[in-house]
């Protein structure tokens, strides 16, 4: 029983040094084809300056949350907390588009300044508020959620 052990590691150890010395092929795989992307068939111009920037920012900004705010305004509100939500909401959306106005109009007459520029950001962040609070109030709709006292 040794021996046909033994002869068997013998086999083993003359394979394995047989297939270490030639070399295993390897299956080549060729080269993964590297894919380029679609060329760009509208290249929008850069903002003119920064009040430009901030106003575009802060317009589409505004727009995203303003359609929010129309879905929810017909949405029947159960509690005080989404009341509250809500009224939230609409103050800071009555804030940033009394500044956005305000701006937009001293940008045209007077053209860009580090104020006009801080006033269209201002404004931004203000739609910003309004969108955290209406997104609230959107989850909270969508969940059933009530606050009980």
């Amino acid at each position: 029983m040794y021996k046909k052990l033994l002869i068997l590691i013998i086999i083993g150890i003359f394979a394995g040094g047989l297939l270490f010395f030639t070399g295993c092929k390897k299956k080549e795989v060729p080269p993964a084809e590297e894919k380029k992307p679609a060329p760009v068939t509208e290249v929008q111009a850069p903002p003119k300056n920064p009040c430009e920037y901030a106003m575009n920012v802060a317009s589409t900004t505004a727009n995203i949350v303003k359609g929010l705010y129309d879905k929810l305004k017909t949405v029947q509100l159960t509690d005080d907390f989404q009341k509250d939500e809500m009224r939230d909401g609409e103050m800071w959306l009555s804030k940033a588009d009394d500044i956005f106005e305000k701006t937009k109009s001293a940008y045209e007459q007077k053209g860009c300044d580090k104020q006009i520029e801080t006033d269209f950001n201002q404004a931004w962040q203000w739609y910003i508020k309004a969108g955290t609070n209406f997104v609230t109030l959107d989850m909270m709709i969508k969940k059933a959620v009530t606050v009980k006292e």
